[in-house]
């Protein structure tokens, strides 16, 4: 070993801080460049409610968020206060920046999930700061490609349905429009002027023949030829899993998990670990709150919405006693809707 070797490894070993700082990768303190990528840092909190993996998950969410951020665009987030950090290097100089925010949950918008190309590049965990870093970079090039083949698939699934006089055909013409819709918010999101024009001219043309279909009266659909699948979220407790299954039976559909025509689709919320039948949630007081929060609703095979009903929510203190019980009672008149609705789309 040189001395000059072994003296470095000598201050590292009396200054964790020191070693720490060499281990940083570069990309905190200056964020890379490269022709038609966009990058972003983002941040996030270790601390005992937001241990290692989910502080990683925060700072991945950020980091994609200041992105889309970066192109302008509205994204979607539990913000309640958010401020710029900057490190300050010899002389003042800014060598560094990411956005710090204070938010319990970070929810990535629309925009962000959609966009291909988006990805997180590096992570790191800086122990002695307690924070966890993400890198985020948009590659523009592969998110331009990507979207003209979305655009050219939507294209084809028009013209397949050209001919077509039929109530599924109608449903997944509400997809198409919905799908180009989205399409659209990409393309202006990225300034791909001639691909957003061609994408109008799409949209005209899918809205066109939907409002055709619309005015006809077309053939009714047999509910007793009819499948539903079961689409929670979730596992469900067997009992919970047989009401439910039943409530589909009872109204003459079958029962099927694949090749069905329609999908019950159940999602619950929960607590930041991820969603669950029945969470709890502690209070200042002392008393711990037990939470059901849930929404239903109706989709065809292709995920084109059918029917959809308000979202249930309850919640009581001290114990989850009887909860399930009162959320069956509470989707009875859920079901109720959704079937009124699924039954208009059918006759």
């Amino acid at each position: 070993m040189t001395l000059s070797a072994f003296f470095a490894c000598m201050l590292a070993l009396a200054d964790p801080a020191a070693s720490t700082a060499i281990q940083r990768p570069g990309w905190i303190e200056q964020l890379p460049t490269g022709p038609g990528r966009i990058y972003a840092l983002g941040t996030a909190d270790l601390s005992p409610s937001s241990p290692e993996g989910r502080a990683l998950a925060q700072a991945s969410d950020r980091a994609r968020l200041e992105v889309i951020a970066r192109l302008r665009v509205s994204v979607k987030g539990e913000t309640s206060t958010t401020a710029r950090t900057t490190q300050l290097g010899s002389g003042g100089r800014s060598y560094g920046y990411g956005d710090r925010s204070s938010r319990d949950t970070v929810k990535v918008g629309t925009q962000a999930e959609d966009l291909p190309g988006l990805s997180v590049e590096q992570t790191y965990v800086d122990a002695s700061s307690h924070t966890a870093y993400a890198l985020a970079v948009l590659d523009l090039g592969l998110a331009e490609t990507s979207l003209q083949v979305r655009l050219r698939g939507l294209e084809n699934s028009r013209r397949n349905l050209e001919g077509e006089r039929s109530r599924p055909a109608r449903w997944r013409l509400r997809r198409l429009q919905g799908d180009l819709s989205r399409l659209a918010e990409l393309a202006s999101l990225l300034a791909l002027e001639a691909m957003g024009d061609r994408i109008q001219s799409e949209r005209t043309m899918v809205e066109k023949r939907l409002a055709a279909l619309e005015a006809e009266e077309l053939p009714p659909l047999d509910l007793a030829k009819c499948a539903m699948a079961l689409r929670p979220n979730i596992t469900l407790p067997p009992a919970l899993d047989a009401f439910l299954s039943s409530r589909i039976t009872e109204t003459g559909l079958k029962l099927r998990d694949a090749g069905a025509d329609f999908r019950l689709e159940l999602t619950f919320n929960g607590p930041s670990q991820g969603p669950a039948l029945i969470f709890a949630e502690p209070q200042f007081v002392g008393t711990i709150l037990y939470r059901i929060e849930a929404s239903a609703q109706i989709t065809d095979a292709g995920g084109v919405v059918l029917a959809k009903a308000p979202p249930i929510s309850l919640c009581q203190e001290g114990s989850a006693e009887g909860l399930t019980t009162q959320f069956q009672r509470q989707f009875e008149r859920r079901w109720g809707m959704l079937m009124d609705q699924l039954l208009g789309e059918l006759k």
